[in-house]
């Protein structure tokens, strides 16, 4: 196995459309659901495509225990904010147990508080509570914290701002109307709208992705097509990431999600961490994701699952020792257990799913 880690930047050519896993028929919804960035799977799926499309010789042996691409693990998905002076400023999800004035792009932290057996959705121990004055909301998932802001609040600091990808980016609406693919004719009650998105707003700056990948040997450049419409982005060898360094934590600590996670046990990871012996005692988790797909060997959809969406934060207890063990095994990694035990979850982390950092609370 290539277990050589290598960095590529993903530029976007034109622009892009990702759906989400709910199902979009045109004349019954015409608006397709949009997101960004994109699922991991996209991601890894792409990477896949690349190798096969200058290996076409091994295509036949695709999803086969001769699968040459098997061995492919995302080992870090994240977005890049390129700067006036062409710097790159690594990007991650606002963290959850963090909220936003709703007048200004200001942050504030949620209060962990013991719960005196009040009424909660989750029934956990603790709870996340805002105790200021202030109107707030909830940050939606277009805004983002640097790397320097995400190290400081994993070491238990504030966060003072986020940043609104938003202002780096432009939304262009397509409408459409679906043909018949016999005909090739527009057809009835087909209309349909979607929403791009282009990756920059001006000369200065733009936003793009950046993956960590193992197990695979691909081309430096490669111009390749993404998403809805097969859009075309360029794919570039580049720099490693940096990644953030372990924290000191004490018997209290917090789980932050920088992507999507699928668990067995719904929003818990409850086998996983009952190997560690850790317990959950608080929580703030976002709207669960739809994550779907289509199964190219059955040629039919895959089955529908729920994620808990990035930015998601766990409040966990246990041992020192137990903690230690924890830390060493998944801060800055994907979030899964032995994959001889576990291979639901192995498959997902390896798509780049549950990338996950520790943290002070």
């Amino acid at each position: 196995m290539n277990t050589k880690k290598t960095t590529y930047s993903i530029s976007a050519l034109d622009t892009l459309f990702f759906r989400d896993g709910r199902p979009f028929t045109m004349g019954d919804n015409s608006w397709a659901n949009h997101l960004f960035p994109p699922y991991p799977s996209t991601l890894y799926g792409m990477f896949r495509s690349v190798f096969f499309e200058g290996h076409m010789d091994n295509l036949h042996k695709v999803n086969s225990y001769e699968d040459p691409t098997k061995e492919l693990q995302i080992q870090f998905i994240g977005l890049q904010l390129i700067d006036e002076d062409n710097e790159d400023i690594l990007l991650f999800p606002v963290p959850l147990d963090l909220v936003k004035d709703k007048s200004k792009n200001e942050l504030y932290p949620l209060d962990f508080i013991e719960n005196n057996n009040s009424i909660t959705k989750n029934n956990l121990p603790y709870k996340l509570n805002y105790q200021g004055n202030g109107k707030v909301t909830d940050p939606d998932n277009f805004h983002y914290i640097t790397e320097d802001q995400l190290n400081a609040y994993l070491n238990g600091k504030a966060v003072a701002q986020s940043t609104d990808i938003k202002d780096y980016m432009t939304t262009e609406v397509k409408i459409g109307l679906g043909r018949n693919p016999q005909t090739g004719r527009p057809e009835d009650g087909h209309l349909y709208r979607m929403t791009m998105q282009r990756l920059q707003k001006d000369t200065s700056h733009k936003i793009r992705l950046v993956c960590s990948i193992s197990g695979l040997e691909l081309p430096e450049e490669n111009v390749h097509r993404l998403g809805g419409e097969g859009k075309l982005v360029f794919t570039k060898k580049s720099n490693p990431v940096s990644t953030s360094d372990k924290v000191s934590v004490d018997t209290y600590f917090k789980l932050y999600l920088a992507t999507p996670a699928i668990f067995k046990d719904g929003w818990q990871p409850k086998s996983l961490l009952h190997k560690y012996n850790l317990e959950i005692v608080g929580a703030s988790i976002g709207t669960p994701l739809p994550i779907g797909g289509w199964d190219i060997i059955k040629r039919q959809p895959k089955p529908m699952l729920q994620a808990v969406p990035p930015g998601s934060v766990y409040y966990l207890t246990g041992t020192k020792e137990d903690i230690d063990q924890f830390q060493s095994a998944y801060h800055g990694k994907n979030l899964y257990q032995d994959w001889t035990e576990d291979t639901f979850h192995y498959q997902y982390a390896k798509q780049g799913f549950g990338l996950t950092y520790i943290g002070k609370i």
